[in-house]
């Protein structure tokens, strides 16, 4: 997703903010996912301790 929007601005324009307000999007997105990613994992995480937790 993030490598077809880049490729769609780069075909549309050559101009240089262009790209690097592309390139600055898709970093933001980037990062954005991989600390919803993250945050997920640590809720999991936190749901099997407690099921343990009760198991004991």
């Amino acid at each position: 997703m993030i490598i077809s929007t880049y490729k769609i601005m780069i075909s549309q324009s050559g101009n240089i903010l262009t790209v690097v307000g592309v390139a600055t999007i898709c970093a933001i997105m980037h990062f954005g996912f991989a600390h919803q990613r993250a945050s997920l994992v640590k809720k999991h995480l936190i749901i099997i301790d407690e099921i343990e937790k009760e198991r004991s």
